[in-house]
């Protein structure tokens, strides 16, 4: 079944099913851990200067505006590739076929930025807070599609206010790996992994997530 022309009708209840399964069972799931991971200082990632450059413009884009904003906006158009892919918990599902092209990502994306507001019941004020973001080197066994140069980007959502009676509030946590291309100055894939739904307490402090990617 393509995810990729249209997520309306029957493709859409099937994202929203597939969303909430992985919600469920997300602790289950285990991440490649550290030994498949190589952090190395960003000089060493890249021999070339002007992909280090890029490496670093991107790592600051997504940092300040792509990756908090992502539930109210799309990332740049001038940051994905036309041949963009979107994969969907092929750790936890494996099944989702990946969605390739910029038309598609960005109507896929869409589709789970109302979704998620569904589920937060929250549709205006939602930022996704970033918990770590690592460059990464090397395959990830089973997660990566490339040995590009990754950006692993652990993240939260959360609102700036939260109004109410209420002393928590569901936030939704997971793992975005952007992975790059030859010049790091697109994305070339975006998987999205490790999608846990959770109740923050009031002025709870976030702690970066018991896994690595």
């Amino acid at each position: 079944m393509s995810l990729g022309i249209s997520v309306v009708g029957k493709q859409k209840e099937l994202l929203r099913r597939t969303f909430l399964t992985v919600c469920r069972s997300a602790n289950n799931t285990r991440i490649p851990q550290g030994r498949y991971i190589y952090r190395f200082p960003r000089r060493y990632l890249v021999n070339d200067a002007t992909k280090r450059a890029n490496l670093g413009s991107m790592v600051e884009y997504l940092r300040d505006a792509g990756v908090p904003n992502i539930l109210q906006r799309d990332l740049s158009p001038s940051t994905l590739e036309d041949s963009v892919s979107l994969r969907l918990f092929p750790l936890s599902l494996g099944y989702i076929p990946t969605i390739q092209g910029r038309k598609h990502y960005v109507t896929t994306m869409g589709a789970l930025r109302i979704l998620v507001a569904s589920l937060l019941g929250d549709k205006s004020n939602q930022k996704v807070k970033i918990i770590s973001l690592d460059v990464v080197a090397g395959e990830l066994p089973k997660l990566s599609v490339t040995n590009n140069e990754k950006i692993s980007v652990q993240w939260q959502t959360g609102s700036d206010e939260h109004t109410g009676d209420k002393t928590t509030y569901k936030s939704l946590r997971g793992v975005f790996l952007l992975e790059l291309n030859d010049s790091c100055d697109k994305i070339l894939v975006h998987t999205i992994e490790k999608v846990q739904m959770v109740n923050m307490k009031m002025g709870q402090k976030t702690n970066k997530l018991p896994f690595v990617c």
